[in-house]
């Protein structure tokens, strides 16, 4: 029964990342008809730049984080204006386009910085253990963040003009 309970734990925290990845999926093929493969190696290049920031450029790592943010972002922002727009509602041709922008991306990173993994100190150190689980405040605060983001993406897409719009 302790490992049941462990594990359901670790499955909602997980699910909260999970969860707001589909979305990204879901909400960029139903708007704009592409299908962004290139997920995965946008997440990669986000974990390098925090850890860039914070490991190497000595900045604070939740300070890191948030800068982060800012960068990935202006990039996705870059990616979508000069990379998919062209081809929005080409299914096939926006398909290509995410695949390059993969095997760019895997590459620079692969000759920028080698094909070691790179590891960080925790964001928020400690366990909590309730009975027979123990649950890492690093996962729990994932969760958190995770949850509060999902929230208020559901709010945005029921509240706002431009969220009525996304679902019309």
């Amino acid at each position: 029964m302790e490992l049941a309970v462990g594990i359901f734990a670790n499955i909602l925290i997980l699910s909260s990342m999970y969860i707001l990845i589909a979305l990204g999926f879901a909400l960029l093929f139903s708007i704009a008809g592409i299908l962004h493969v290139s997920h995965g190696a946008i997440y990669t290049v986000s974990g390098y730049i925090c850890w860039q920031l914070s490991q190497a450029a000595g900045i604070n790592q939740w300070l890191a984080l948030l800068l982060t943010v800012v960068v990935v972002g202006a990039f996705g922002l870059f990616l979508e204006k000069f990379c998919f727009r062209p081809f929005t509602g080409d299914f096939d041709r926006s398909l290509v386009v995410g695949i390059g922008i993969i095997l760019i991306i895997q590459t620079t990173i692969v000759v920028t910085v080698g094909q070691e993994s790179r590891s960080m100190a925790p964001f928020v150190a400690g366990i909590i253990r309730a009975g027979p689980v123990s649950i890492s405040l690093e996962r729990l605060v994932t969760f958190a963040i995770g949850t509060a983001l999902l929230a208020i993406l559901v709010w945005f897409i029921n509240n706002t003009k431009p969220g009525l719009q996304m679902r019309a």
